[in-house]
């Protein structure tokens, strides 16, 4: 499992790791990632994006946090249409 000396440095970690395995994401995509704890590793995502408009991306972000579940990091993700649901 890896280990993380900050909340600072999870953020880093899950911006970075996201950003290199999503292909094609726009220049001006920012990737919101809130800490919750860096020992053990939990934290939320979110994503600007709706989940419903483009099911291949979200499957690709599904596979990529099932990577990181079993690497020992529990991830929550949030998309706009998941905000928006939660408003109403």
């Amino acid at each position: 499992m890896k280990t993380f000396r900050s909340a600072k440095d999870l953020r880093l970690f899950l911006k970075r790791f996201f950003r290199e395995r999503l292909p094609g994401l726009p220049a001006d995509f920012r990737l919101e990632v809130e800490v919750y704890s860096y020992r053990p590793p939990r934290a939320a995502l979110r994503l600007p994006v709706h989940s419903e408009g483009n099911p291949a991306r979200a499957h690709q972000v599904d596979r990529l946090v099932a990577e990181l579940e079993r690497e020992g990091l529990e991830l929550e993700v949030f998309y706009l249409d998941d905000e928006a649901e939660a408003l109403s």
